[in-house]
């Protein structure tokens, strides 16, 4: 049996702020939009029409699943927020997950086998809507429904500031380590790159992102954890680049088993 968790990130960084475990599930719809608008030809067959794409692609996730008091069990588990009861899980949505300021960013994990974290489906994007509706006769639960519009948070400022790090490559060739490869981002903003830092950390816990700066001379970094000899367990790595006016938006998340 799988799981759904909506992740809350700080602004720019791949750290979890908060982690919610869907309880209840009931439904998921992943849209993938390739908007082509059709310009028939007068007096020619369908075949002939002519398919104009003047859009981009585009995909959005609908969730619905109903809150309920959860006996005692917080479903949000990074930053121990009470999370049980029904009023608990409305004022977080209400409080704290929902977005409130532009540069919030967010994760959605389809998590298709418990006992296999590598199965995972993960979408990065922002949520644009929340919906809670209680009606007769079911007056002790919430329908719950959100939307997720996939995709990159980008900021008017960001122009200035180095976009991701691209194809990171991560492998773990002996025991206790990872090595990670990248190329230079395609954008370095206003001002050169001046280092980069690579984040890891074991998947699937929440825990708080480790990191090492390389400099900017080099997009290699091999046995990124040191001296530290990293269990046998499946970690995630990300890499940033740093220019005068901070640091850029994160490669893509990759995983690693290591040996």
């Amino acid at each position: 049996m799988g799981s759904i968790f909506l992740i809350k990130l700080v602004a720019d960084s791949e750290t979890e702020l908060y982690r919610y475990q869907l309880g209840n599930f009931k439904r998921i719809q992943y849209n993938v939009n390739t908007p082509v608008t059709p310009m028939p030809i007068p007096e020619e067959d369908a075949k002939d029409n002519v398919l104009i794409k003047i859009e981009g692609n585009s995909s959005d996730i609908t969730l619905n699943w109903v809150i309920k008091d959860n006996n005692g069990v917080d479903l949000e588990t990074v930053s121990n927020t009470p999370t049980s009861t029904i009023k608990e899980q409305i004022d977080f949505f209400r409080g704290l997950f929902k977005p409130q300021k532009i540069e919030d960013d967010y994760k959605l994990i389809l998590r298709l086998d418990d006992n296999d974290v590598t199965q995972d489906i993960e979408y990065k994007g922002t949520f644009t809507q929340f919906t809670f509706i209680m009606a007769d006769p079911e007056l002790l639960v919430f329908k719950a429904q959100a939307k997720f519009l996939e995709g990159t948070i980008a900021l008017g400022f960001e122009v200035d500031s180095a976009s991701e790090p691209l194809n990171l490559v991560v492998t773990s060739p002996s025991t206790g380590t990872i090595n990670a490869n990248w190329d230079i981002p395609s954008e370095a903003g206003s001002s050169s790159i001046t280092d980069y830092r690579v984040h890891y950390r074991q998947f699937g816990t929440g825990g708080q992102w480790n990191y090492t700066d390389v400099g900017s001379s080099t997009t290699l970094l091999n046995d990124i954890s040191g001296s530290t000899v990293l269990p046998q367990e499946v970690f995630e790595v990300a890499v940033m680049a740093k220019t005068s006016v901070g640091f850029g938006r994160p490669s893509k998340t990759k995983l690693v088993t290591v040996l």
